[in-house]
């Protein structure tokens, strides 16, 4: 029996001559490549302009700085998401003030302003999962606070509200292109904003200070994105609409297979705020025992995976309480597979298991 993964890069022969083609060119560094990668997202995005860096850690700490906040500055930051949301925010001499989620894992836009203190100077906002987060209304009370909005759109690419992409709305946004990401050029990253001339700085900061030419203009480091990867990343962006598709097929055959299924929470569907469906997170209502399931999956050949055993709140360094959702939700759901080169017969295959795995424990 054929393994099921939790997730894989969608690589297909198209893919494979691009990367050949710049291999062949021998203009492999970070070069006119990237420099159209760059043009071909912002495009796709919607906002002015982008820049493509090493990782999407990167990307969201160049985003941060680009700000410009005084040292010490607290940026509000949802209680879930991948460690590098926090280590980001710390890195750049913030502050992070974790907020609590809603069940979709997203920040709870109802308790932003209860965590604003004089000392606040932005909101961070994670669409976790693909699922957008309710941006229209967080970027209210950004503007009626004085606030920056930022956001890490890395699990989002693709993912529309009212038409408008992750990514366009705030002052400034970063993503990821991961191995496993929505679109993937292996490791890579991507700062998107609105005005030209924050390019330009961010541009020194990635590129050993450097703008124009070899004249040094500033302190910088190297952190840019090769043609190599980029070739790889307009490959995919081209089939990025097919590849989005293909997942949400997979989720609308686990959606309509688990809809009787009352003890677990589903991810939200497709609607006024869009899910790219980069994963598939299941929610346990009255809580589940994970290595009792990732025991019954593995006999089943399908891998599972807890992609936040832990809020960011009680990671390191930060080592704190978590707060009441976040704190139930990292320790009561786990993700199943959920790729676009993933075939239907899998995907009813992982539906099937976990049905019994709901009905074992319900009896």
């Amino acid at each position: 029996m054929e393994k099921i993964p939790i997730a894989m890069p969608d690589i297909d022969e198209n893919d494979i001559k691009a990367v050949s083609s710049c291999l062949r060119s021998r203009q492999i560094a970070a070069g006119k490549i990237t420099e159209e990668f760059e043009k071909l997202l912002a495009k796709e995005i919607g906002v002015k302009c982008c820049l493509a860096v090493n990782s999407g850690t990167t990307a969201l700490r160049i985003a941060l700085r680009s700000l410009k906040l005084s040292k010490g500055s607290e940026v509000i930051i949802p209680d879930m998401s991948f460690a590098a949301t926090a280590h980001a925010v710390s890195l750049e001499g913030l502050i992070p003030i974790f907020c609590d989620i809603k069940p979709d894992g997203n920040i709870d836009e109802s308790l932003i302003e209860k965590r604003i203190t004089p000392k606040t100077k932005a909101v961070l906002v994670v669409h976790l999962h693909g699922i957008c987060a309710k941006i229209d209304m967080i970027s209210e009370i950004c503007r009626k606070n004085g606030l920056f909005l930022v956001e890490d759109c890395a699990q989002a690419f693709g993912s529309n509200i009212n038409e408008n992409m992750a990514g366009s709305f705030g002052d400034v946004s970063a993503f990821s292109l991961y191995a496993t990401k929505n679109i993937a050029t292996g490791e890579g990253g991507v700062v998107c904003f609105n005005h030209a001339e924050d390019e330009g700085k961010a541009l020194r900061w990635v590129n050993n200070g450097r703008e124009n030419g070899e004249e040094i203009l500033s302190l910088g480091d190297n952190l840019r994105l090769s043609n190599i990867n980029a070739s790889l990343g307009i490959s995919q962006l081209k089939k990025h609409k097919k590849m989005l598709n293909k997942r949400k097929v997979i989720a609308e055959i686990y959606n309509s297979e688990f809809s009787r299924l009352n003890s677990i929470i589903l991810p939200p569907y497709s609607g006024k705020y869009g899910n790219a469906y980069h994963h598939y997170n299941l929610i346990f209502k009255r809580g589940v025992d994970f290595n009792e399931a990732l025991e019954f999956f593995g006999s089943e050949g399908i891998s599972i995976k807890r992609y936040y055993p832990y809020t960011l709140s009680e990671c390191a360094p930060f080592r704190r309480k978590p707060l009441k959702t976040s704190g139930f939700i990292s320790k009561n759901s786990f993700c199943i597979p959920i790729f676009s080169s993933m075939k239907e017969s899998d995907a009813k295959r992982v539906a099937k298991a976990v049905k019994d795995f709901v009905r074992r424990r319900e009896k």
